[in-house]
């Protein structure tokens, strides 16, 4: 078996309340070769303090590293992989957990094909506590007999937490957008597919996405997201792999997503957002909404 270093990416940002959580299953990986390079990016809590106390329990080495200025997640990852020393790159947010044989499932794959770029991992999704889950990750033959389409459509949604990337694949398309602070994962992950990288499903969920249950936090999440998400589809309608009425579907429900998210805070923006989707795609539920946000503008 080959033993390659990884190097585990972890942006933070005020994370003492997981961050523990998150080392801990690092540490309990029963593939021992890593390294951790995680970015504080201006944290206000003790989250410096909690990683340097794991620091000190670990013979792995902790890379720690201190951003100036607040830099966002996409940019605090590449300072993360400008950081490390391994070969391949293992995502992981502050928040998520892995099970024990999570980076030695994926590295198996790797052993197994030398031409393997990305390995990913299925998804169960938690709320609050690991214990608590509420949704396992499905995905079929027919998903990944057409990969291209299901990762567009997000048939197959690929979290961050679930990747193995050779950090060859990842300089050659030059990270993550800077300035793209929502749906950055899903642009990575287009730009690597459009590139011709090897992507190769584990068959196995062994990687765990924490949900928050603060309504409040998760509303303001969605909208972001979905602003996220219209960037995404946009940069990327020129993916000729792509059937053209899929990425106008996709554009387009991007589009009224937004529209429906935003609608109790300024409809009239809902109202122009509803109309790019009817500009987009013409349908009798695109009509629909347009009509109904231009009318409650009104009122």
């Amino acid at each position: 078996m080959i033993t390659p270093l990884i190097s585990i990416i972890i942006p933070a940002y005020n994370a003492s309340d997981f961050i523990l959580e998150t080392l801990e299953s690092v540490k309990q990986q029963t593939y021992t070769n890593w390294e951790i390079v995680l970015v504080n990016d201006c944290s206000t809590d003790n989250t410096i303090d909690i990683v340097n106390e794991f620091s000190g329990n670990v013979s792995n080495y902790v890379k720690l590293i201190i951003n100036q200025t607040n830099l966002g997640v996409s940019e605090t990852r590449n300072v993360a992989v400008a950081n490390a020393s391994g070969s391949w790159l293992a995502l992981l947010d502050s928040d998520d957990v892995w099970l024990p044989n999570h980076l030695e499932t994926l590295i198996n794959e790797v052993a197994k094909d030398s031409d393997l770029n990305l390995v990913y991992a299925g998804c169960l999704v938690f709320l609050d506590d690991v214990k608590n889950i509420i949704f396992e990750q499905v995905i079929t033959d027919g998903m990944l007999n057409n990969f291209n389409i299901s990762l567009f459509t997000h048939q197959i949604g690929i979290n961050p937490c679930t990747v193995l990337l050779n950090k060859k694949s990842w300089n050659r398309i030059g990270g993550m957008v800077p300035n793209l602070h929502h749906a950055e994962d899903k642009d990575l992950l287009f730009r690597l597919a459009k590139m011709g990288t090897k992507f190769k499903f584990s068959k196995q969920n062994t990687a765990l996405y924490r949900k928050h249950s603060n309504a409040i936090a998760a509303s303001n999440n969605a909208s972001k997201m979905a602003l996220g998400s219209i960037y995404v589809y946009e940069k990327h309608f020129d993916w000729e792999a792509i059937p053209l009425k899929i990425r106008i579907d996709q554009l387009a429900d991007a589009y009224l997503s937004y529209a429906r998210l935003i609608r109790h805070i300024d409809i009239k923006i809902a109202g122009q957002y509803s109309l790019k989707a009817l500009k987009t795609k013409k349908s009798i539920k695109n009509v629909c909404y347009f009509i109904a946000f231009k009318t409650l503008s009104f009122l």
